[in-house]
C-alpha cells in the first residue's frame, strides 16, 4: 500500500500531524483529544512563538491513525453506506481512489529526475521514519526488471480490520496502488494476489518492468 502520510525524514512530528489529519478532523471530534493536555513551560514557549494550532500533540503513530480513521473516517463512511448502500459506497470509493492515485502518480513522475525502474523504488530500499513506523516489509527480489516486496504489517489493515471495515479500507487505499504505479510509469506492472486488508497473511507486491 502506498501511504498518504509518507514524508521525508527531515519532516518533524508537528508537520507530520498536520499532513496526516484532514481538514475538519483536527477541529471536529478529535479536537479535545489532541490539545487537551496541560500546558508546560516548553508548551508555553512554543505557543508564544507560533500559533497554538502548531503545537506538538505528543501522539503515537497508532493514536494518530486511530484518530483519523477509526474514530472519524470509518464512522463517516459507515454513515454514508447507510444512505448509499454498502456496495455503492465501495464502488464509488474505488472510482475515486483510481482518479486520486492516478494524479498522485503523475505528480510523483514529475518529481523524479531518473525515469528508471530501480530509481522509482528507492523509498522501499531506504524507507523513512514514518514508513518504518506504519508498516513492515521485506524485499524478496530486486533486479533491474523485477521487484518483489512482502508486507507483513500495515497500520491501515490493522485499524480497518479491527472494526470490520476492510472493504472500505481496500477500496479507499489498497485499490489505488495499481493506478499510482501505472501513472508513475506505464512500463511498471504491479502484480498482486494477496493483501493484509483482505485477511491474507501478507501483501505480495511484484513490480515488473516492461520497458
Amino acid at each position: 500500500m502506498v501511504k498518504d502520510a509518507i514524508l521525508p525524514a527531515n519532516v518533524n512530528r508537528r508537520q507530520f500531524l498536520f499532513k496526516m489529519l484532514p481538514a475538519g478532523v483536527l477541529f471536529g471530534l478529535g479536537c479535545g483529544r489532541l490539545f487537551g493536555s496541560a500546558a508546560t513551560e516548553e508548551t508555553a514557549t512554543v505557543l508564544s512563538e507560533t500559533h497554538k494550532y502548531l503545537a506538538d500533540a505528543g501522539m503515537t503513530y497508532k493514536e494518530v491513525y486511530e484518530l483519523v480513521f477509526k474514530y472519524n473516517f470509518i464512522p463517516y463512511m459507515e454513515r454514508l453506506a447507510q444512505y448509499l448502500g454498502r456496495d455503492e459506497l465501495v464502488e464509488l470509493l474505488m472510482r475515486a481512489a483510481t482518479e486520486h492515485y492516478t494524479q498522485r502518480g503523475r505528480n510523483w513522475a514529475k518529481r523524479m529526475e531518473k525515469k528508471e525502474f530501480t530509481a522509482y523504488f528507492n523509498f522501499l530500499r531506504k524507507p523513512d521514519r514514518d514508513w518504518l513506523h506504519t508498516c513492515t516489509h521485506e524485499i524478496i527480489e530486486d533486479t533491474d526488471n523485477v521487484l518483489q516486496v512482502k508486507y507483513t504489517e500495515c497500520i491501515y489493515a490493522d485499524i480497518f480490520r479491527e472494526v470490520n471495515a476492510q472493504d472500505i479500507g481496500y477500496a479507499a487505499f489498497c485499490h489505488g496502488d495499481f493506478a499510482i504505479f501505472s501513472a508513475l510509469d506505464h512500463r511498471i506492472k504491479l502484480i498482486r494476489t494477496k493483501t493484509l486488508m483482505q485477511g491474507d497473511d501478507c501483501c505480495d507486491h511484484r513490480f515488473v518492468w516492461e520497458g
